[in-house]
């Protein structure tokens, strides 16, 4: 016989492994809603669903209910007053991908009082555009934020990264930039025009050149 009671807790303990980005939430109630749903389905509708899609669909109904519990809290945070954070702090970051290869450059500046420094990095097995510009901002953060930076604004030409869409490639990735980002006091996501990223997206075509030369000569 089983105890559902304890099975329940036993099932509410489970962590939650990347790539879900879930881990302000229990995934266990929405995977059992989505069965729900799929016996539900089967039996008025005749409509078998596949496992993964109802999978898919748990870990995107916990990743929208996760972001909603913090909304307010974030905006209020974002919202104080702040008198020196003027955000003298500017990230830009980019990347550029070879869907042949799955490698994708990576680059990014950071503007500190009106001096620029560049960085670029190279990550393999990318399998999407998309993947490799969540890589790119996240990269740039983990490498600059024990710099003692107080207020950042990141910047990038990639809208659908910047309003942190909930594509479930890039459920892991985001959650990583924002629990990296929380380490500033003020931080602001921003899209800016191509045209206005010519700098990073340079260094992350000129990476992704010089790696792809360097891979076809060896």
């Amino acid at each position: 016989m089983v105890d559902l009671r304890e099975t329940w807790n036993l099932i509410r303990s489970k962590p939650c492994l990347p790539p879900t980005g879930i881990s302000r939430c229990h995934l266990a109630p929405w995977i059992m809603w989505e069965v729900w749903t799929a016996r539900n389905k089967l039996m008025f509708s005749n409509l078998i669903l596949k496992t993964e899609d109802s999978l898919s669909r748990a870990i995107m109904m916990a990743r929208e209910w996760q972001d909603g519990q913090v909304t307010t809290e974030k905006t209020k945070r974002m919202s104080r007053p702040h008198p020196q954070a003027t955000f003298q702090t500017t990230l830009k970051t980019d990347a550029a991908w070879n869907a042949t290869s799955r490698r994708a450059g990576m680059g990014w500046t950071l503007t500190q009082n009106d001096e620029t420094a560049s960085f670029a990095a190279i990550e393999n097995n990318v399998s999407s555009p998309l993947l490799a510009e969540g890589l790119a901002l996240r990269e740039a953060l983990l490498k600059i934020c024990n710099r003692g930076i107080v207020s950042l604004s990141i910047q990038s030409d990639s809208k659908t990264l910047i309003n942190r869409s909930p594509a479930p490639e890039l459920y892991g990735v985001v959650a990583d930039i924002l629990c990296i980002s929380a380490a500033f006091e003020s931080v602001s996501f921003r899209w800016i025009p191509r045209e206005e990223n010519t700098n990073a997206d340079l260094l992350a075509k000129q990476v992704l050149s010089v790696n792809e030369a360097f891979m076809a000569s060896t």
